[in-house]
């Protein structure tokens, strides 16, 4: 298993539904990411989300998030992998990063 670098950055502070919801009034481009499972993810998600698993952040997120300076919002079922998947998206130049934890009932 590869060895994953130590967060440098944090993820942003504040409320990121309400952020979300801030950048969706004004038109602002953005990234949700569910950090689920594949599986999980086809079995229902949010609307637009991109399926980037906890588990493959370090090893995919540079291809499908190429803006760095671009808000990203992370989210699973509980908040334990969206807080994780949040730290190592901040540790790879990640600059907005928001976890909007457990989305549960998808």
């Amino acid at each position: 298993m590869q060895k994953q670098p130590e967060p440098k950055l944090r993820p942003m502070s504040g409320d990121a539904r309400q952020e979300l919801r801030r950048l969706q009034a004004a038109g602002a481009s953005y990234t949700v990411v569910d950090v689920r499972g594949r599986e999980e993810y086809a079995r229902g998600h949010l609307p637009g989300a991109v399926s980037l698993p906890e588990a493959e952040v370090m090893r995919l997120a540079p291809r499908l998030l190429p803006h760095r300076e671009e808000p990203v919002f992370v989210y699973c079922d509980k908040g334990g992998r969206s807080r994780v998947a949040a730290q190592l998206l901040a540790a790879l130049g990640y600059r907005r990063v928001w976890d909007l934890g457990a989305q549960r009932g998808l």
